[in-house]
């Protein structure tokens, strides 16, 4: 080999080495961009939002007992079983909520009522938490008057004039009530001027109506947090389902799936626990605590024992 090949060859060798170097480097370079790339996508649609709403007891965000709420206890459980996710709150709206669903944000709210409209833009957890339904809350003396039932016909009541009624304005009570309110609607002993329930605690306390719908843990919770003791007696409303139940919900995608398929494990190991009995019970009544002690058992809790039970041959 002359030496003026063996230089050229040294060269074309050294010249190789630069290459096959400059490629490791750009390969590596390209990885990690890579790499990053995907850990920020990946952050990305790991952080939830929350959508909450101020709808005392069940979530208090302001007054005297915020975060006292059966919601509030639910959220922060699941935050703490979630680590792998950056959770964001956000106080909005429900339409918002809903709206933010259709747009495929990555949005999901800790309780939510089940409809047939809903369930086109948002997945559902398993049943998470159950509550009384709408009562009627009367001013004793009134209740005394119909002669102090235990429950009552809320169609016969709206029409009797003897007694004057009070709703909140473009509030939904319930698929069962809503058509009697409507039908009532327009009629002068019947007022739906009231923005909140709040107002609904105030104008009742002041003797300005004889009854309101309203759920029995509302009353328990503005008597406690707004100082009102009014002599009042709830009377339950026939021919209704006793209960509601709410659920977790989230975007209906494939994002949405994945985030309640961790909730729903979740739920299943914290629903027949005492901490998410007695956020449950807390705003209640004894009375209504019994009551609602035997929903909480056969809705929540029986279904999750019936799933663990091996079946029989």
């Amino acid at each position: 080999m002359t030496s003026e090949w063996r230089s050229g060859w040294d060269v074309s060798e050294r010249n190789g080495r630069s290459m096959k170097a400059c490629l490791r480097r750009f390969f590596t370079a390209l990885l990690v961009t890579l790499l990053l790339g995907g850990a920020a996508t990946a952050h990305a649609g790991d952080t939830i939002t929350w959508a909450n709403l101020h709808f005392p007891p069940w979530m208090i965000l302001k007054g005297k007992s915020p975060g006292q709420g059966v919601w509030d206890a639910l959220l922060k459980e699941l935050i703490a079983k979630l680590p792998e996710y950056d959770h964001e709150m956000v106080e909005m709206k429900n339409v918002r909520y809903e709206e933010l669903a259709r747009q495929k944000a990555k949005v999901c709210k800790v309780y939510y009522f089940k409809t047939p409209e809903r369930e086109e833009v948002l997945h559902y957890s398993i049943p998470s938490v159950v509550f009384l339904a709408n009562h009627v809350v009367m001013r004793k003396e009134k209740a005394r008057e119909l002669g102090n039932p235990a429950s009552i016909s809320l169609d016969r009541l709206l029409n009797d004039t003897r007694f004057k009624g009070t709703f909140v304005e473009g509030r939904s009570y319930g698929k069962e009530i809503d058509p009697l309110l409507q039908k009532h609607k327009g009629m002068s002993h019947l007022l739906f001027r009231i923005i909140d329930n709040q107002n609904l605690f105030e104008v009742l306390g002041l003797g300005r109506t004889d009854y309101i719908l309203e759920f029995p843990a509302v009353r328990s919770f503005f008597e406690h947090d707004l100082d009102i003791h009014p002599e009042l007696a709830n009377i339950s409303i026939e021919g209704i389902t006793p209960y509601n139940i709410t659920y977790v919900t989230c975007v209906k995608n494939e994002w949405g799936k994945r985030v309640l398929k961790k909730v729903d494990d979740i739920l299943k190991r914290h629903i027949p626990t005492p901490a998410h009995r007695e956020a449950t019970l807390r705003w209640y009544r004894s009375a209504e605590q019994t009551e609602l002690a035997k929903y909480y058992q056969r809705i929540l809790v029986e279904p999750l024992r019936a799933e663990k039970s091996p079946m029989k041959p």
